[in-house]
């Protein structure tokens, strides 16, 4: 008669792996990451770069605008190292951030010296001494870089369904009169003028495929 072999039977954690080693604590893990408020100023100014680069790229000023985005980045790089660098850096770039704040808050009817100096922790007096350092009359440049859009967006397909109104409220301008006059000044004719004057030469390309004599 052959033997039989009895197997024991399988305990409770037969066929179970066996259980991974803990993974050491990352000491990384909880710690909040940086976080720096030019952030939102780079993009609001790479955002602006793109959506006008045909125009701006054939402007002299071209070059400039490369080196404000490499002032930004190396703002951004530095606020989030240690506080002696980011201190030299934050002052060293400290007027290329405030043009680019003020570029991406054109739209706010209450950008104003005061509103700019506070937010970046300056007094009005050092303020206006740091925009006459670098040369800017800030109340002209304000007023021209909205002109400057609204006098785009006046001419651009995509914005011809808004009043001439909204469109002037879009770029700060809170009055309708102020607005008419000073594109007048700058300009030479008003708002609504002009904005017929390039439909009109829009329509003459659609018909003859040829721009108007100037």
């Amino acid at each position: 008669m052959p033997l039989v072999r009895h197997r024991p039977e399988p305990g409770p954690h037969a066929g179970r792996r066996p259980a991974r080693p803990a993974r050491p604590p990352d000491p990384h893990r909880d710690r909040p990451h940086p976080h720096s408020d030019i952030t939102p100023l780079l993009l609001s100014h790479l955002h602006s770069l793109n959506a006008d680069a045909d125009r701006l790229a054939a402007e002299p000023g071209a070059a400039a605008l490369g080196d404000t985005v490499l002032a930004l980045l190396r703002a951004l790089i530095a606020s989030t190292t240690a506080d002696s660098a980011r201190h030299d850096v934050a002052e060293q770039t400290l007027f290329t951030r405030i043009l680019a704040y003020i570029r991406a808050h054109l739209a706010d009817p209450y950008l104003t010296p005061t509103q700019i100096a506070a937010t970046h922790n300056l007094t009005l007096p050092a303020f206006r001494r740091l925009c006459d350092d670098n040369h800017i009359d800030l109340e002209q440049w304000i007023a021209h870089l909205r002109l400057d859009g609204a006098r785009r967006d006046l001419t651009a397909p995509e914005h011809a369904h808004r009043t001439i109104d909204a469109i002037a409220r879009a770029w700060g301008f809170t009055s309708p009169a102020h607005f008419t006059r000073r594109f007048r000044h700058a300009y030479g004719t008003t708002p609504r003028a002009f904005r017929r004057s390039c439909d009109h030469d829009q329509s003459s390309i659609s018909r003859t495929g040829r721009a108007p004599p100037t």
